[in-house]
């Protein structure tokens, strides 16, 4: 692997996909993000194996390959360099980064530990918003109450008919509900899923405060959410996350 990448850019991108590391001693491989260079493109990843992130900055690339790099000692040392430029190049599961100032050398692991996070391909795809559903959630989301008995109570309710999201949570003694109207018809019968309560709360964070518009993906067990870049067509950062087994309390009734 070799490249040349933004600063700016790269530290972006390692901010949102280390939302998700997770702290395991267990598993040492989750405290890493997976990097990728592919094509016109540094690819980074994290997962806690619930959710995952992937993020992609457009680079200069010399040469494809790929490591994993601890992420908190990463963004460290990425924060502290002042440069706008930074060229990495991988040897021997070692990251050797250089900018006009500084040269470092960082101990990886190999690629093919990390975990993989799923693929959600699918038919069922929906275009909305990403600020008022991010929006929505906000208004929703503290209601959901964390429950070992009763894991669907825990995450958001999804009802989706053709032209509207309904959105419910409750914890046995509250109930919050939020309609958002689709600009774009969905195109399947009613069809409705639960989310984790972390995983809206990602939502929230990661697309809240732009402006494009998102893409959400279905499968029977994952859902997807994608932005794309601004410069072409490619996926900016996508966020996937299991969905909650079990069937919704009929809450209308």
């Amino acid at each position: 692997m070799k490249l040349s990448i933004l600063r700016e850019n790269f530290l972006t991108g390692l901010n949102i996909v280390n939302r998700v590391t997770s702290k395991s001693i267990t598993l040492p491989i989750l405290n890493n993000i997976l990097l990728s260079a592919e094509k016109n493109f540094l690819k980074l990843s994290a997962t806690d194996l619930e959710l995952g992130i992937r993020y992609w900055v457009l680079s200069k690339i010399e040469k494809e390959g790929n490591i994993t790099i601890p992420a908190k000692f990463l963004i460290g040392l990425i924060s502290f360099i002042p440069d706008k430029k930074i060229n990495l190049e991988v040897k021997n599961n070692t990251l050797y980064l250089e900018s006009k100032n500084h040269k470092t050398q960082i101990k990886g692991l190999k690629a093919e530990e990390f975990p993989i996070i799923p693929e959600v391909k699918s038919d069922k795809t929906l275009e909305v918003d990403g600020q008022i559903l991010s929006q929505g959630l906000v208004q929703v989301v503290d209601t959901a109450s964390p429950s070992q008995t009763r894991p669907e109570i825990s995450g958001i309710y999804f009802s989706i008919t053709k032209d509207v999201i309904e959105m419910a949570t409750t914890d046995s003694f509250r109930l919050a509900e939020k309609k958002i109207l689709l600009t774009k018809p969905f195109p399947e019968q009613k069809f409705s899923l639960i989310i984790l309560q972390k995983a809206a709360r990602e939502v929230i964070n990661i697309f809240g405060e732009g402006q494009e518009k998102l893409k959400m993906y279905f499968s029977p067990n994952q859902i997807m959410f994608e932005s794309e870049t601004t410069e072409i067509s490619h996926p900016r950062v996508q966020l996937v996350s299991r969905l909650i087994e079990g069937e919704y309390p009929n809450y209308k009734e």
